[in-house]
């Protein structure tokens, strides 16, 4: 195993924490501690786990970053090795860490326990390590927001400099000058304000054990952090608020309690009158009346019967839960009675309400009727009142009220703020010629391009004044001279620096952010803020052994390329699917995505660290979570029936039959299950909606997915067909026989169900008795994919979808138009013998996808639709990278003919291109493979390998009459029946 995937020989740190007051919005906690060396380091080796958000400082340079999220968080984490050799010195040296817990159940990471676990091992001994020498400070310097950066995501950040320990990571005199009965400790340096906040030691310290907190070996793919500067300052300009917005916040309510009903009202007076739409964001349970009519409400619990007088807890409100933001108001001529009742569970959220249609300034909000009445809302709570009995008759005149006057304060969610916004290009010296330092005055703004969607911790230096203000946006898109700051109005964008005079503010966002671009925005500024530096640190994938494909083909060199950088920025610790969506790891986007990363970059090992971590999540049913690890509970059929075609795939990469073994009993219970919710045993799957709460998703678009589905039924026997091969391969063949006896009956069952013979396609299932309407191009695919088709329909089937000439599929196109499922399509195709067609297809939709800009494969992309370029979707989606596969398999024509890679077919596409060259990564080392047809008609090629191969050519008759191979003396060159 390599260095990197062990730990110490010796466990030698512990587990520490500084509790203390409980914040909404998550937990800072810093950490330090003091190393003096008297001799250089022949080798310093660092291991660090934490469940949450971390980063490590040496010497004030940041040098590594986590978690790889564990999918049993609560039992255990994976230990990050770093070499930092390079980075300690004779003398003193400083270790310092950065840990943020948000506290929340993530899409991409389970709610963690608090801790941080250390140790650094110097020429194989353990030297230091987490105990009670330590010293920590929650860092205050990061107010609650109260606003989460989606409903799976972590909160948005904001560092209040004014209260920062500047150079806590880097300086040496921490030792004590006083320490009071709480173990606080002050820093040395007067003129440093270290002295502002207190440092203490540990008050939480426990050994990691199997019961709580135990190391695992990490075995994703290594990386390293390293500088990635932007590639361009892509715009300069000015903003201005020109839509109205209202905004509320409770934080000055007396009484304030972390989690309650509070109410607001305000009157605004309106001289036309006019029917308005409007935008309610909020993340919380609210209800919005005008005029005494109930305009929007969101997440509002029934009438309480017989419960607790108080909610105990509020929990953060999940996707499903949210509403559309979108409402339609009549505000009559005069006064206009508004008010918001609101349940918080942190501390300044409020909700902000967005009039694009009015200029700003059209709304002016007072406390009465009255405009000589006191500017702002009436704010009262914490109620006794439950949400659900407010009404519109509410006695604001009874209670007890503050006034909150929001033109005096900024709003707390600036990410909608910013929708109300323009933005304007300074006109004269272009941006491209600008260079930094900057000076930035108050509404300037500017915009980085990075060049390809990253995920990367964006980092800043500036010099202010006290209390200035940035805004720092990070995102994919950038349209109308802006970064767009608050994306499909559900994903914000926006951190913000508050400075403090006299310092240089150096920031690195808390958390990874996905973006393309950032801006850059002068929200507040007294005189002028100084932007001296701007870029970020990037995780580096460090491959074992890079792939390479290479022809006379520039689009499909593109197209390789593309996919490469896809991979690298979603290969994390884990295969998320998009660095601006979920952050998460799911079934069928991890399947193509590992299956990718073989080819590219050599990855075996965390795609069976990732096939692993859904079998942790099976539940004792069999089901699988579609997402893993994940604080969030999922369960979609066809996510979790892939997973034994994902493993058959794994195991003819690798071979690795310990690995099957161990995973057979969890692929016998996910089948096992699977039997015991079909219609019958041995029968095929019914309708699971009212089980699961969900259908199959199979793809974007419109399928009839109710009853006996044709495309799930056909996933389902694909991965009955693949675990009848596994279980073969674990030596199992009672097993075996079972599921080829299953995967026969399933699919004949399905063709008698859902053929229909008069259209010659599949109907896309079967209930109430009938056949469905609707024949999608979606469920015959799958009906090829799985094996329910028969020989003789594969034509009609094919002929009635899909075309020779562009754009090749002739019922795809429109806003669902995607290449998730276009995976499936090519696998289909090269099945049946269309390599031809499905490399036209490949160079059509990938490479129009490269012509409109593309730089990573983007989640939802119609090559017929040029205005699909601009579409608000993830810019860069792990399921995107098929083509990275077929360019390998099937036109360098190298594919396993054995597991493990020992032995593969030479199965070339010499028609498609001139020449190739490709290096393809195996477990065992490496295959070179280069071919050409040659301007006599010849076909030659040169196979080499860094191990011994045996290499089964298949070749066109024609071509292989003349046909020269020449191979290095590892490679031997079989007959078909040989093998």
């Amino acid at each position: 195993m390599p260095q990197s995937q062990i730990l110490p020989e010796q466990i030698s740190g512990k587990w520490i924490w500084l509790n203390g007051p409980e914040q909404a919005g998550g937990a800072h906690v810093f950490f330090r501690r003091n190393l003096p060396l008297y001799e250089t380091p022949g080798l310093a080796e660092l291991w660090v786990a934490a469940h949450a958000y971390y980063q490590v400082f040496v010497n004030g340079r940041f040098c590594a970053s986590g978690p790889t999220p564990h999918p049993r968080a609560e039992r255990a984490a994976y230990a990050k090795h770093v070499d930092i050799s390079h980075l300690l010195e004779v003398g003193t040296n400083h270790i310092a860490v950065h840990v943020f817990n948000p506290h929340l159940p993530l899409a991409g990471m389970c709610q963690a326990p608090d801790g941080l676990w250390l140790q650094l091992d110097i020429d194989g001994e353990p030297t230091l390590w987490t105990d009670e020498k330590w010293l920590c400070h929650r860092a205050i310097c990061f107010p609650d927001t109260g606003l989460r950066v989606s409903s799976v995501d972590v909160f948005c950040e904001h560092l209040d400099f004014r209260l920062y320990p500047f150079d806590w990571s880097t300086r040496e005199k921490w030792g004590p000058t006083s320490q009071d009965g709480q173990g606080t400790v002050q820093g040395m340096d007067p003129a440093s304000n270290l002295n502002r906040t207190a440092w203490q030691t540990p008050n939480i310290m426990y050994a990691p054990d199997f019961q709580f907190g135990a190391l695992d070996s990490d075995n994703s793919v290594q990386r390293i952090l390293d500088s990635n500067p932007y590639t361009a300052i892509a715009d300069i300009g000015t903003y201005q608020q020109r839509k109205e917005a209202l905004w509320i916040s409770y934080g000055a309510a007396p009484g304030r309690q972390r989690a309650g009903v509070y109410a607001a009202e305000t009157y605004v007076y309106c001289p036309p009158g006019d029917q308005q739409v409007g935008y309610c964001i909020c993340d919380e349970p609210y209800r919005l009346y005008i005029n005494d009519v109930l305009i929007s409400e969101q997440a509002v619990p029934p009438p309480p019967i017989r419960c607790s007088s108080r909610r105990v807890a509020i929990e953060p409100l999940r996707p499903q839960d949210l509403v559309n933001q979108e409402f339609e108001a009549v505000l009559k001529p005069g006064w206009n009675h508004i008010v918001i009742a609101q349940e918080t569970l942190t501390e300044n959220s409020g909700v902000l309400i967005l009039w694009p249609d009015l200029p700003v300034g059209a709304l002016a909000v007072f406390q009465k009727p009255d405009f000589s009445s006191t500017p702002g809302w009436s704010v009262t709570g914490p109620l006794r009142t439950p949400l659900s009995l407010f009404h519109p008759g509410f006695p604001f005149d009874q209670l007890t009220k503050t006034n909150f006057n929001p033109g005096e304060t900024w709003p707390q969610d600036i990410s909608a703020f910013y929708l109300s916004c323009v933005y304007e290009p300074s006109p004269g010296k272009p941006a491209s010629a600008l260079n930094l330092p900057y000076k930035m005055k108050e509404k300037d703004y500017l915009i980085f391009d990075f060049g390809q969607t990253i995920l990367a911790y964006p980092c800043l230096k500036a010099i202010g004044n006290d209390g200035d203000i940035l805004d720092v946006i990070c995102g994919e898109h950038y349209l109308n001279d802006e970064v767009i700051a608050y994306e499909n109005r559900q994903r914000r964008n926006t951190s913000t620096l508050t400075f403090a005079t006299g310092y240089p503010c150096e920031w690195i966002s808390s958390v990874p952010k996905g973006f393309r671009y950032i801006m850059v925005v002068a929200r507040r500024v007294k005189q002028r803020i100084t932007l001296v530096q701007l870029g970020s640190w990037m995780p580096a994938i460090e491959p074992l052994s890079q792939g390479s494909f290479d022809s006379p083909d520039k689009t499909l060199n593109a197209i390789w390329q593309v996919g490469c950088n896809t991979l690298a920025t979603t290969i994390q610790g884990v295969y998320i699917d998009s660095p601006t969506k979920d952050q998460t790891q799911c079934i069928p986007d991890a399947m193509i995505q590992s299956w990718a990363g073989y080819y590219a970059y050599g990855i075996a090992d965390q795609a069976a660290q990732a096939l692993e971590s859904f079998a942790h999540t099976q539940l004792e049913t069999g089901e699988f979570n579609a997402l893993s690890p994940s604080g969030l509970f999922q369960a979609v059929p066809d996510y979790s029936l892939l997973w034994p075609v994902w493993l058959y795939r794994h195991i003819m990469y690798t071979g690795d039959t310990a690995f099957l073994k161990k995973m057979m009993p969890v692929l016998a219970n996910l089948l096992a299950y699977y039997d015991r919710m079909a219609e019958y045993p041995d029968g095929p799957l019914g309708d699971m909606h009212d089980y699961l709460g969900t259908y199959c998703f199979l793809d974007h678009g419109v399928i009839d997915r109710e009853g006996i589905c044709t495309g799930l039924n056909a996933i389902y026997c694909r991965a009955l067909f693949c675990a009848s091969w596994l279980a073969a391969q674990a030596e199992l063949p009672d097993q075996a026989q079972i599921y080829k006896h299953r995967v026969a009956k399933v699919s004949q069952e399905i063709h008698e169900l859902t053929w229909v013979p008069d259209d010659g396609l599949y109907a896309d299932g079967f209930h109430d008795g009938a056949v469905s309407p609707y024949k999608s191009w979606q469920s015959n695919v799958l009906a090829i994919y799985g094996g329910i088709a028969q020989p003789e329909q594969y034509e009609t089937i094919w002929q009635h979808f899909f075309s020779d000439d562009e754009p090749y599929e002739l019922f795809s196109a429109g806003e669902a138009n995607n290449p998730y499922f276009k995976h499936f399509l090519l696998e289909a195709a090269f099945a049946l013998g269309k390599n031809a067609w499905a490399m036209r297809l490949i160079k059509h939709y990938w490479g129009k996808m490269v012509e409109a800009g593309a730089t990573t494969w983007w989640e939802l992309f119609d090559p017929d639709n040029p205005a699909s370029k601009l579409r608000m979707c993830s810019k860069c989606h792990g399921y995107g990278v098929s083509p990275n596969v077929f360019l390998i398999s099937e036109l360098v024509g190298i594919r396993p003919a054995a597991p493990g890679m020992r032995m593969v077919f030479f199965n070339p596409m010499p028609l498609a291109v001139p020449w190739v060259k490709a290096g393809i990564p195996t477990p065992h080392g490496h295959i070179n493979v280069e071919w050409q047809m040659r301007a006599d008609g010849v076909f030659e090629a040169a196979i080499s390998a860094t191990y011994p191969l045996e290499v089964i050519p298949i070749l066109n008759p024609k071509i292989a009459e003349t046909a020269i191979l020449s191979v290095s003396e590892k490679v031997a060159i079989l007959a078909q029946d040989e093998s």
